[in-house]
C-alpha cells in the first residue's frame, strides 16, 4: 500500500527525479470496517513499526475522517490481542463475544448492511475460526487493553464539569452551524455543532477556566495576570492571549489543538496536574501554523503543521512570491519568515541552485513542490520541520 499513490517526475535533460503524492494515500480506507483494516498490510506495518511518516499519515486520516476513530481503535485492539494469543474458540463462543463487543463499542464493528469483509488471512487459519478468535480476543485481551483508556477517571467533560467547585454556565450547540459565544472577559468562542462549553459566569481566582467537549475556535483577550485554560477531556490548553482551535470529541477520540496566532502550551491532563504539584510536566509549545495531536491509546502528544499553513507575514522584497533567478537559500528564508516554519537543508548542495517562478497565492506546500521540482529535490515534513534533500544543482 502507498506505492500506487506515488508518482515519479524527472527534470528534462537531467537525472534528477522526485516522488510526490497524487492523493491522500489512506483515502481508500474511509469505508473500511475494523476487520478489513486489520487485513491490510500497510495498517499492520504501521502498528508493528510506526515511524514519523506513517504516524503523520494515520493521524491525518483520523482528522479527515473523525467518524473512523472507533474503527481504528478497535482494529488496534484486535491486532494487539492477536499478537498476545492464538486461542481458537468455538463458533458459538465467538458469536456470544461478538454480541458483547458490539454492545460495548456501540455496534460499529459489525458494520450492519455493509459488504462482507475479505477473507482474513493474517494468521493463515480458516475464515470462521479466525473470526471467532478475533471476536473472543477483542472481548478479553483487546477490551482489557482499551478499557484503561475509557476508565481514566476525571478525563471526561462530564466528570470535569461535575467536579468544579464553582457554578458553571453551559452552552450547547444543537444547531447545524457554528455558534458564537462571548465569555465574561470579552474572549470570543466559535462553538461548532454538537459542541458543549462550560465556564464561570464571572472569572474569579487566578485563571480563566473553561471546559470543552467537541470543537471550538477561541480568540482570547490578553491578560498576563490571569492565564486562560481550556480543559478538553484529556487535554489542557494554556494561553495568555491568542487565537487557536481545540477539537476533542471525547476522552477516547483523537484530539487536536491548532494555533493561528500567539503561543500556546498544551498538556495532557495528567501532566498538567503534575505541574500543579511542582513536578516537571511534559507539554507541547505551539506557535502559529502548528498543531498537536493527542492519541488517547498511547497517551502521547505529537507536534506537526496544520494542513494548510496560513500566510503570517507578507514578504517585503517578494510581496507576490515572484522569484527571478533567486538563490534557493533566499527563497527558503522567505518562506520561513512568511509562514513561521523551519526549513532544513544542506547549504553545500544547493549553493549553485536558483529559481525563477511566480509562486503567487499557491499554498505553502505547493510552493515547496514547485521549488523542489525545479531543483530536483524532495522534501519531507518531520514534526514541525521541513527537511529538503537532493543531489544539488551542480551535477
Amino acid at each position: 500500500m502507498g506505492h500506487e499513490a506515488l508518482e515519479s517526475l524527472c527534470i528534462s535533460g537531467t537525472k534528477k527525479c522526485f516522488k510526490f503524492y497524487l492523493f491522500n494515500p489512506l483515502e481508500q480506507y474511509r469505508d473500511f470496517t475494523a476487520e478489513e483494516l486489520l487485513n491490510e498490510t500497510f495498517f499492520r506495518q504501521w502498528l508493528n513499526e510506526p515511524d514519523a511518516e506513517t504516524n503523520q499519515l494515520w493521524n491525518q486520516f483520523l482528522l479527515d475522517y473523525p467518524e473512523k476513530q472507533k474503527t481504528v481503535l478497535t482494529a488496534r485492539a484486535m491486532f494487539k490481542a492477536l499478537r498476545l494469543s492464538q486461542a481458537e474458540p468455538s463458533t458459538e463462543q465467538g458469536s456470544l463475544m461478538w454480541k458483547k463487543i458490539r454492545a460495548q463499542t456501540g455496534g460499529e464493528i459489525a458494520g450492519a448492511g455493509r459488504r462482507t469483509p475479505p477473507v482474513f488471512n493474517f494468521m493463515r487459519i480458516g475464515r470462521w475460526v479466525a473470526a471467532a478468535s478475533v471476536i473472543l480476543l477483542i472481548g478479553l485481551t483487546g477490551w482489557l487493553w482499551i478499557k484503561p483508556v475509557l476508565d481514566r477517571g476525571g478525563n471526561t467533560y462530564a466528570e470535569q464539569t461535575k467536579g468544579s467547585d464553582i457554578p458553571l454556565t453551559q452552552q450547547e450547540n444543537t444547531e447545524g452551524r457554528p455558534r458564537e459565544i462571548l465569555l465574561p472577559d470579552g474572549s470570543q468562542v466559535l462553538l461548532y455543532p454538537s459542541g458543549k462549553l462550560s465556564y464561570q459566569t464571572r472569572f474569579s481566582g487566578e485563571a480563566r477556566t473553561v471546559y470543552l467537549s467537541g470543537k471550538a475556535r477561541f480568540k482570547v483577550v490578553k491578560d498576563d495576570r490571569k492565564p486562560f485554560l481550556v480543559y478538553a477531556n484529556n487535554l489542557v490548553t494554556q494561553v495568555v492571549g491568542t487565537s487557536f482551535t481545540v477539537d476533542s470529541p471525547s476522552a477516547t477520540a483523537l484530539a487536536t489543538v491548532m494555533v493561528e496566532s500567539g503561543k500556546v502550551k498544551v498538556f495532557t491532563l495528567e501532566s498538567y496536574e503534575k505541574q500543579a504539584t511542582g513536578n516537571e510536566a511534559a507539554m507541547a509549545t505551539l506557535t502559529p501554523n502548528q498543531k498537536v495531536t493527542y492519541d488517547p491509546v498511547q497517551a502521547r502528544l505529537t507536534r506537526g503543521f496544520v494542513e494548510d499553513p496560513a500566510l503570517l507575514n507578507v514578504p517585503e522584497k517578494y510581496p507576490d512570491f515572484y522569484f527571478e533567478n533567486t538563490e534557493v537559500a533566499r527563497v527558503f528564508e522567505t518562506l520561513e519568515d512568511s509562514y513561521g516554519v523551519t526549513i532544513r537543508y544542506d547549504s553545500s548542495t544547493i549553493q549553485d541552485c536558483s529559481v525563477t517562478a511566480p509562486l503567487g497565492n499557491e499554498p505553502l506546500f505547493r510552493k515547496l513542490d514547485i521549488i523542489c521540482q525545479t531543483i530536483g529535490a524532495t522534501y519531507e515534513v518531520w514534526g514541525t520541520e521541513i527537511v529538503v534533500t537532493g543531489p544539488g544543482c551542480g551535477l
